[in-house]
């Protein structure tokens, strides 16, 4: 081994020898006690001092308290917004398109044509979509006003062949639309943390306008298309009442999901409108157009809706058409509180 290298061990030894030395001193101004680490510089002494300050039922400082149901940013206002599923009875509306429908089938249907297909639809039941604004007289309580808009509609048609004009067709499409204007009292009953249960009530006014399409095509011969329509159009407004139940979700005291059922009492009458006609007659189509009052007509086949002219006669067993828009929504939505 060569003496360079000899020279480097020994200079390795002395040195790891040192630093052992080093280590094993007292620091200065400290016990060896306190040398160890502070982990484990507590003594017996000090864990009494420890208890008398900290008793055994010692808990952690509580944090602040959430902001209880129904917290507003200072306003008192509630915005609710909602949609869903509104169904109705329907009442003469529904009956009198029904029936105007039944009875184009059955005179098709009598004249001995092959039929393809008869799909009949009725109409009681659309889409709503609306909103409420409200003022909290207390957290849990409010007064508010709001509006919302239902839209209803269903074809039925039924298709047949004639030879040699090839297929026909026969389609009756209605259509129902209602805006409500209302107002009512709200309460809201928190319950289980971040659930509450809330209902409502008061009166609304409807504006309600249906109109019906009736059209009747054959196929093409000498003298063109034979094409035949009705269309009738008409408008009323009466008072209801609403109610409803609901389930809230309240996340924060700002913002809560819910889902509700509301109930409806209204029957609207009195409808007033137009009515036209075409029809083919002497190889051209013509057109008839009548206004006036709506009435629920009783035909020796089905009942029908005939807009009847003030000076003409009213047949006997007429009465004026009214919409039964009483039912249900199941409606979804949010509430903002600002």
């Amino acid at each position: 081994m060569s003496s360079h290298h000899q020279t480097g061990k020994k200079g390795f030894i002395w040195g790891a020898v040192f630093v052992v030395f080093l280590l094993s001193l007292p620091l200065p101004g400290e016990s060896r006690e306190n040398a160890l680490p502070a982990a484990f510089r507590f003594t017996s002494p000090d864990v009494s001092l420890l208890n008398k300050v900290m008793p055994g039922d010692f808990q952690a400082p509580e944090l602040e308290p959430v902001a209880e149901y129904g917290a507003f940013f200072g306003l008192k206002i509630t915005l609710k917004i909602q949609g869903g599923w509104n169904t109705f009875g329907g009442g003469d509306i529904k009956t009198g398109i029904g029936g105007m429908y039944d009875n184009g089938v059955d005179y098709i249907s009598a004249m001995g044509v092959p039929i393809l297909s008869n799909a009949r639809e009725s109409n009681k039941g659309g889409l709503e979509v609306g909103g409420d604004l409200i003022y909290a007289i207390t957290p849990r309580f409010g007064i508010g006003v709001g509006m919302a808009g239902v839209s209803a509609w269903n074809e039925s048609h039924f298709l047949f062949d004639q030879d040699p004009w090839g297929p026909g067709s026969f389609q009756v499409r209605p259509r129902v639309k209602v805006r409500a204007l209302r107002a009512g009292l709200f309460y809201s009953l928190p319950f289980a943390g971040i659930l509450a249960l809330s209902v409502r009530g008061g009166p609304a006014f409807y504006s309600a306008k249906y109109s019906c399409y009736i059209g009747s095509s054959i196929g093409f011969i000498r003298d063109g298309l034979i094409h035949t329509s009705y269309a009738q159009e008409a408008s009323s407004k009466k008072w209801g009442f609403e109610g409803g139940l609901g389930l809230e979700l309240t996340p924060n005291p700002f913002v809560a999901i819910f889902i509700e059922v509301q109930g409806r009492s209204a029957k609207i009458g009195d409808f007033e409108g137009d009515e036209t006609a075409t029809f083919f007659e002497g190889g051209q189509n013509r057109q008839s157009a009548d206004s006036g009052p709506v009435y629920h007509v009783d035909t020796a086949g089905h009942p029908q809706l005939d807009i009847v002219l003030s000076d003409e006669g009213i047949p006997g067993s007429a009465r004026k058409a009214t919409l039964n828009f009483s039912g249900f929504s199941y409606l979804a939505g949010l509430k903002f509180r600002f």
